[in-house]
């Protein structure tokens, strides 16, 4: 069984979670950024395939 929590922060808030995270013995990880655009738009790269979202 799994759970899953994802929170968005800046970089440096992210660390101390991480560091608290890992005092209670859980795994934790960035897993992303984002960044800003010009315009709404999602854009997801894996494998060298490319999905934008808009």
């Amino acid at each position: 069984m799994g759970h899953r929590l994802e929170i968005f922060t800046d970089e440096k808030t992210a660390s101390g979670i991480i560091e608290i995270a890992a005092s209670f013995h859980i795994k934790a990880k960035i897993i992303g950024y984002t960044e800003p655009a010009a315009q709404n738009t999602c854009t997801i790269s894996h494998e060298g395939v490319t999905y934008e979202y808009s």
